[in-house]
């Protein structure tokens, strides 16, 4: 048995179970780092470390996100286009790091959470675009768009539940 498919990226319509169980535990810590920011009643240490969980979280799935653009990418044969495309999915991984030192310099949360949310907006509609353009799986965008649309909805409300102090 072969991990490699002969399918090529643009043929499967049909989401992968093994693809939505992982996606789905996958929006677990994003949930549930936002119910314990709602359950907090006033700011504490653990709020910043919840906030610090939560951007450090969004900051490696939007990386990983623009991993999968870069292997996507790999077997394009025009190389100007290939090197286009692996330049732009670095920009996911950059762009979380980015939220990070943010968190780290400022000690406040919303610039990068609104950064975060930037960041995942931007990724969802390029997986779209990518796999309409079958550059992805059709499946993709089925899986991709409730994910974004659910990890967006989190992080815009641990921006607005974020306590004074640490905006």
């Amino acid at each position: 048995m072969t991990i490699f498919s002969s399918e090529t990226i643009g043929e499967s319509k049909r989401v992968p179970v093994t693809a939505i169980v992982l996606s789905l535990g996958g929006l677990l810590p994003f949930f549930g780092l936002t119910a314990l920011l709602f359950a907090a009643s006033r700011p504490t240490a653990t709020t910043s470390f919840t906030l610090a969980a939560l951007i450090g979280y969004g900051a490696v799935i939007l990386s990983f996100l623009g991993g999968i653009r870069w292997g996507a990418t790999l077997g394009e044969r025009n190389r100007s286009v290939q090197a286009l495309a692996l330049g732009v999915s670095i920009i996911p991984a950059l762009v979380g790091w980015s939220a990070i030192l943010l968190l780290s310099v400022r000690g406040q949360a919303l610039a990068p959470l609104s950064l975060l949310i930037a960041g995942f907006a931007t990724q969802g509609l390029w997986d779209l675009v990518g796999a309409r353009s079958g550059a992805l799986p059709q499946w993709f965008s089925r899986l991709r768009l409730p994910l974004t649309i659910a990890v967006i909805a989190c992080l815009v409300a641990a921006a607005v539940v974020v306590p004074e102090s640490l905006r």
